[in-house]
């Protein structure tokens, strides 16, 4: 009778060899796909660099610089000294007294005569002088004495930017002009200065209306 001893441990033997085939191939498959999923992974793009510490660019910090620059204070060029808040006007009283008219009636071409004056009534002294005046748009003016005269269509300005008013002083205009055109005309005058606030005594605008008519 056969012995089957022998060859069932040699089929024993060749079932744990397949077996241990069978183990190597799936490691095997597995590695491949591993391989493959890390093959497609970006670390050939990635590379370490060691940490350094940069500073910022000079044309980082002056470009920002630029965008906000510092702002020093201000000082007197003749000086050296900071400059300080401009001091308040003077608040200066004045009475204007007029405006008085050679006539109230007149025909066109014929002289007009404006006459005007400014009383300092404060107890100090009244630097530069100037009525702001309206209604001259057909009027000629010839002639202005106590002050310079600027125009500009409807607007004249007559005065004197160095004249000085002593307190209680009194300070006189008088105006030469001509009407062109017939009508009825409103001269409005404003006492300005360029150094002080005036009012009236009761603290209200410097100014005074007159009126003419001129007929053909």
């Amino acid at each position: 009778m056969p012995d089957t001893s022998e060859d069932e441990q040699k089929l024993q033997e060749a079932r744990g060899f397949m077996g241990c085939l069978g183990i190597v191939a799936s490691i095997a498959a597995v590695m491949v796909v591993v391989g493959w999923v890390l093959s497609k992974l970006p670390w050939g793009n990635m590379t370490a660099e060691p940490y350094k510490n940069v500073a910022p660019s000079s044309s980082t910090s002056q470009s920002s610089t630029s965008r906000n620059p510092p702002v020093p204070p201000q000082t007197n060029s003749q000086t050296g000294s900071f400059n300080s808040p401009a001091p308040a006007k003077p608040v200066i009283k004045v009475a204007l007294n007029g405006p008085k008219f050679n006539s109230k009636t007149l025909r066109v071409g014929e002289k007009l005569t404006v006459a005007l004056e400014v009383e300092n009534l404060s107890d100090q002294t009244l630097k530069g002088l100037v009525l702001d005046s309206s209604g001259w748009r057909d009027v000629t003016i010839a002639h202005v004495t106590g002050g310079r005269l600027t125009t500009n269509g409807n607007l004249a300005w007559f005065g004197d930017g160095d004249v000085e008013i002593q307190a209680g002083g009194r300070w006189g205009f008088m105006i030469v002009a001509y009407p062109t055109k017939p009508g009825y005309y409103e001269f409005d005058f404003t006492a300005i200065s360029a150094g002080a606030s005036l009012t009236t005594a009761d603290s209200k605008r410097v100014e005074a209306i007159g009126t003419v008519t001129v007929v053909p």
